[in-house]
């Protein structure tokens, strides 16, 4: 296990029964967002991830190892940031396409800050790969954006395409805070960045 400070004692304890101990690490890991102690959180969710994992939920796995390896990045703790990414891209491929290729793109980012540019470079055509082979089969469009843009029309937002007047009015600080929690309208927020 990890060493956590007394910040979030009252929510960790070892426990026998991993989905008690998996809680128990969510719990902790949210303590420490509240105290600002990103590694730690970091290290809460990836403990709470491999949890999870004996419990064969890939689903909440998955979420915990992307909460760890984001809160990593917040605290420049590249190589483990890395490592939780890498456990999502090496478990889901197949059962959840997002959630993998937002792996990969963390993973991206991460190798970038330490250099590691082959690698980034490596992540970035794994990610655009997954999604170019889970859209982009005819089954939902021929092209990336015939894809995204069913995607849109398939939300029943009331929208058939990629913009959505809420978002003029965000910085980009405020769109990528935004995207950090899926929403119903992320993909609009999405395009709203990339069009800056």
């Amino acid at each position: 296990g990890h060493n956590f400070n007394s910040a979030a004692g009252t929510y960790w304890q070892p426990l026998d029964d991993p989905a008690s101990s998996a809680e128990a690490y969510m719990r902790a890991g949210h303590s420490f967002i509240n105290d600002g102690l990103w590694k730690n959180a970091g290290a809460a969710f990836a403990s709470a991830a491999s949890k999870y994992k004996v419990l064969g939920d890939t689903v909440s796995s998955t979420e915990a190892y992307m909460r760890a390896g984001d809160f990593y990045i917040k605290a420049s703790e590249w190589g483990k940031a890395i490592e939780s990414f890498y456990a999502i891209t090496s478990s889901t491929v197949n059962k959840m396409p997002f959630s993998t290729a937002a792996a990969y793109y963390g993973k991206a980012y991460a190798h970038r800050q330490v250099g590691q540019m082959a690698d980034a470079d490596s992540a970035l055509a794994d990610a655009n790969n997954l999604l170019y082979q889970y859209f982009g089969d005819g089954a939902t469009g021929s092209t990336l954006s015939e894809c995204f843009l069913k995607s849109v029309r398939s939300l029943e937002t009331g929208v058939c395409h990629f913009y959505m007047p809420k978002f003029d009015a965000m910085s980009d600080d405020e769109l990528l805070d935004y995207i950090k929690v899926f929403r119903d309208d992320t993909l609009y927020a999405v395009f709203a960045l990339l069009r800056r």
